[in-house]
């Protein structure tokens, strides 16, 4: 939807389902996905929408998730640690949380945290596999680099292993 003409299509269902529903959450998170993700970004449409949906649904973990992840990416640091501790508190063991908590972090330059959110994001996705090929493998690499910082070589073969095997699923 980011690209083609369906981004018009999908709003005018979202502000149908408003219409019917002030509350509807599912409508709210989508018109806050969509105001995120053009270009520029809606910032304050998009903070808005996503707030509404926290409020009529504030245990899915999907919303604080991406909201967490929206606002890291936009540098609102403070706000984005709240809204990923809220998920956490949701789901402490969710593989994705977990790990887009660890990527800002360690942009942050709060390595030590983003070591910590990787690793345990990574571990559960050992037992859960719900990442995919692609994202397992960016966030071993972070992992592999701060272990190496961290002068941790055992660590190191961990996590390249963990990354090789992501490639033969």
């Amino acid at each position: 939807y980011r690209k083609t003409e369906v981004r018009p299509l999908a709003s005018a269902y979202f502000e149908r389902a408003l219409e019917q529903d002030q509350g509807h959450a599912s409508a709210h998170f989508g018109l806050a996905r969509l105001a995120s993700t053009t270009d520029p970004p809606d910032k304050e449409d998009a903070y808005h929408h996503y707030k509404r949906a926290i409020e009529r649904e504030p245990d899915t973990l999907e919303i604080r998730r991406l909201f967490a992840d929206t606002l890291a990416t936009w540098g609102n640091r403070d706000v984005a640690e709240t809204q990923f501790e809220a998920a956490l508190d949701i789901d402490p063991d969710d593989p994705m949380t977990r790990c887009w908590y660890g990527s800002h972090c360690k942009s942050w330059g709060a390595t030590d945290d983003a070591r910590t959110h990787l690793e345990r994001g990574l571990t559960a996705d050992k037992e859960r596999d719900e990442l995919s090929t692609g994202a397992a493998l960016t966030w071993a690499t972070e992992l592999v680099d701060l272990c190496e910082r961290d002068g941790d070589y055992a660590a190191v073969r961990e996590w390249c292993r963990y990354g090789l095997s992501a490639c033969d699923n």
